[in-house]
């Protein structure tokens, strides 16, 4: 199985099969994949948003691109020490033809503050930036979501515009 690995975390790209898994039992998807299962708990609008990516993005698009899923699906986030996903990570898609794509993150609520996402975000932006044709990756947080925009801040990503709800961002290569 391939993954990413950080000194703390293993970083690891969910197949469409496993997707599949985690439609009919999250628990059954943390055993196949050797973890110890953990509660789900997200707030409801990003427990919401999180299955419609599920349903409606990662595995529509890991059945069509099996060779590049990667690029298409949600990355479990896992402290090696505990043997747990506490959060997922993914991008959405291979490069556009102006060399963009978007990344995503969230992390069950009483795993954050512990630096997970911001070490899963280098890791996963180290991968993506061998991809020759990627030069930005963008990213949008809540207005409120401060927590969210300093896992940004920390991996080099510089605020683009906002609105009354959103504010986007940009990571550059280097």
């Amino acid at each position: 199985m391939f993954f990413l690995e950080t000194t703390r975390l293993r970083l690891i790209p969910l197949t469409s099969q496993h997707l599949s898994l985690w439609l009919r039992s999250r628990t059954l998807l943390e055993r196949i994949l050797g973890l110890t299962p953990e509660p789900y708990d997200l707030e409801p609008e990003y427990y919401t948003e999180v299955i419609d990516a599920l349903q409606n993005y990662w595995l529509p698009n890991t059945e069509r691109y099996p060779s590049q899923y990667m690029w298409f699906t949600n990355w479990e986030i896992v402290p090696k020490d505990q043997n747990i996903s506490v959060g997922g990570i993914g991008l959405a898609g291979l490069p556009n033809d102006a060399g963009e794509t978007m990344v995503g993150y969230s992390l069950l609520r009483k795993y954050r503050r512990q630096g997970y996402a911001t070490e899963a975000m280098q890791e996963l932006l180290n991968w993506a930036f061998e991809n020759p044709n990627l030069q930005t990756v963008i990213a949008d947080t809540h207005i409120d979501n401060h927590a969210s925009q300093g896992v940004l801040l920390k991996n080099g990503f510089i605020k683009s515009r906002e609105n009354d709800e959103i504010v986007r961002w940009h990571h550059q290569r280097i």
